[in-house]
């Protein structure tokens, strides 16, 4: 079930990132207006598209979600995707009207074919840091989505074929991407079983606008934070991570991009 504390989460003005399967076993992520119905997240969206085929030959999925006002409070639900026919456009007016103060959805193709998504959540995983530095002033006009501000939702794959999805910094390294996590954590042993990934990014300044990267990771065992400090350098403008434990050691995973795809809203 949705976690009570983290329910304001799933909605306007937050932006979910679903994490879904490829027929080849890798991850796909793309970002969605939601809402609760209860204990379930509906969301709508079209019949063609890559997740929705994905959801309707394998219905398990993972949303992760980080506030747009605290991105360092965030939470993932994981659950299973249950598919039916879009009957008409209403769920779709009531996001627009949450998320973009329109009376209905601007873009309507009346011969598109649409699904509507409810998601059966089974479990939710949570996370707030909340001794963390000001949150620096966002930049005007476009930046790289797979950079700061901006946070990269990374979802890799569990051995038994769960997607698991949740923000990290991130940064551009040429055209690869990188970022830093402990060793030993779920991303890390689902990355060590198949290194197969997806990152998602929505602009935090324009939500309309997001990315998403495809690849395969490469995993380095570093006695060191030295990518940690550098990325905190770019989100937090501080000079090096301040909540190192002596000796910290960690993964830094560097993702070989093969995909690249985006959207950008008016």
């Amino acid at each position: 079930m949705i976690p009570n504390d983290y329910r304001d989460l799933v909605g306007a003005p937050h932006y979910a990132h679903i994490a879904t399967v490829n027929a080849d076993g890798s991850p796909q992520s793309t970002v969605v207006w939601v809402r609760a119905d209860g204990d379930d997240v509906i969301f709508t969206t079209g019949a063609r598209y890559r997740k929705t085929r994905n959801m309707a030959r394998e219905p398990r999925v993972a949303m992760s979600i980080h506030d747009a006002n605290d991105p360092y409070r965030c939470v993932e639900l994981r659950g299973v995707a249950e598919l039916e026919p879009r009957t008409s456009y209403d769920l779709l007016d009531e996001l627009a009207q949450r998320y973009l103060g329109v009376d209905e959805y601007p873009d309507k193709d009346p011969n598109a074919e649409g699904v509507l998504v409810r998601i059966k959540v089974e479990r939710g995983i949570v996370h707030h840091a909340r001794e963390t530095p000001a949150r620096q002033p966002l930049p005007d006009g476009k930046t790289e989505l797979m950079g700061p501000p901006h946070f990269g939702h990374v979802v890799t794959i569990t051995p038994d074929g769960q997607p698991c999805s949740s923000p990290v910094w991130v940064c551009r390294d040429g055209d690869d991407v990188r970022f830093w996590t402990s060793a030993g954590n779920r991303k890390v042993k689902n990355l060590e079983h198949n290194p197969a990934i997806a990152i998602s990014a929505h602009d935090e300044t324009n939500p309309l606008r997001y990315a998403e990267v495809r690849g395969v990771a490469e995993l380095t065992n570093v006695p060191h934070a030295d990518l940690l400090d550098e990325l905190a350098r770019a989100y937090w403008q501080v000079d090096e991570y301040p909540d190192k434990a002596p000796g910290m050691t960690g993964v830094e995973v560097r993702v070989e991009v093969r995909h690249r795809s985006g959207w950008e809203g008016r």
